[in-house]
């Protein structure tokens, strides 16, 4: 099982995911990288998915293809429907979408697809109502020149609080995915995030032992995540600067992350993940190209972006 939330804020949708899949060939756990389970499929259509990834990834490729060729969402829920229909395929999707400058938000099961929701979840319910119960704990920053409302950074907040580590719980894990649906384009919003475990004595400060545990990973976890530099498209980069890794999601196009591998210099202190994020978006920037369909975020209005 996985997660997906949907929330309304104003004519804004945010989606927050997990990347965690059960490997079909293994039977293990895949956390990390695991799959993008938030996918754009265009400049003011996105889905989210719940369950079998391979089944849900065929519709939603289907889903986009079908856009593409008529121009309308209809197309595409009718591909998704059909396949959350299909008792074979044990999936569930997410449809978030924006015409005309209104939001619209749908949930897409067995049972067929909901009216317009302004909030909806699939997958596992235990980490919707741990997020339902954190909300109150993040204070809201609100920015009314783009429509941002103090419950969407809390509503984030408490969902990225949980991935302390590489595992939420057995159910959920990874990295957390942000998804913003706008009326001028929908794109992921980038994070980074950091945390240390390790005891540091205020009188002689990290010890160069400690230093060498952090660099490997062994009291020390960092991530970032690198939005596309285009919306509409599905393209995410995330950099683990301790591993000199960078993965690029493209689910449209790859089954699975591609990896870039940078060589992590010898030293103390920590590293600087400045060359790997430079590389993720240089990648990011290539596929977004060959990808197309997507608007330049330069072009998009301040206000209620």
């Amino acid at each position: 099982m996985t997660i997906a939330i949907a929330r309304k804020f104003g004519k804004r949708i945010t989606i927050l995911s997990d990347t965690m899949i059960s490997d079909i060939s293994t039977g293990k756990i895949n956390s990390i990288p695991g799959r993008l389970k938030a996918i754009i499929l265009s400049p003011y259509v996105s889905v989210a998915y719940a369950g079998h990834a391979e089944p849900a990834l065929r519709a939603i490729r289907r889903a986009r293809e079908a856009l593409v060729a008529t121009g309308e969402a209809s197309s595409t829920t009718e591909i998704l429907v059909e396949a959350s229909a299909d008792p074979d395929t044990d999936v569930e999707f997410i449809l978030a979408l924006h015409k005309d400058g209104l939001s619209f938000v749908h949930k897409i099961t067995a049972r067929g697809i909901t009216g317009d929701l302004s909030e909806c979840f699939i997958g596992d319910a235990d980490i919707v109502r741990q997020v339902l119960a954190n909300e109150p704990k993040y204070p809201g920053h609100e920015n009314p020149e783009w429509g941002i409302q103090a419950g969407e950074s809390r509503f984030s907040g408490a969902f990225t609080a949980l991935f302390s580590g590489t595992t939420v719980n057995k159910s959920v894990g990874g990295f957390p995915i942000s998804l913003l649906g706008s009326p001028y384009g929908h794109t992921y919003q980038g994070s980074a995030f950091s945390s240390a475990w390790d005891t540091v004595r205020g009188d002689i400060g990290i010890t160069a032992a400690q230093h060498q545990s952090q660099r490997t990973g062994a009291t020390a976890w960092q991530w970032n995540i690198v939005n596309a530099p285009l919306r509409g498209v599905a393209l995410l980069g995330v950099a683990l600067p301790q591993a000199g890794l960078g993965l690029i999601y493209s689910p449209l196009t790859h089954e699975d992350a591609q990896v870039i591998r940078l060589e992590i210099p010898d030293g103390p202190g920590f590293i600087d993940s400045v060359p790997l994020q430079s590389a993720v978006r240089t990648r990011l920037q290539q596929l977004a190209t060959v990808i197309g369909g997507g608007v330049v975020e330069l072009d998009v209005p301040e206000e209620n972006a």
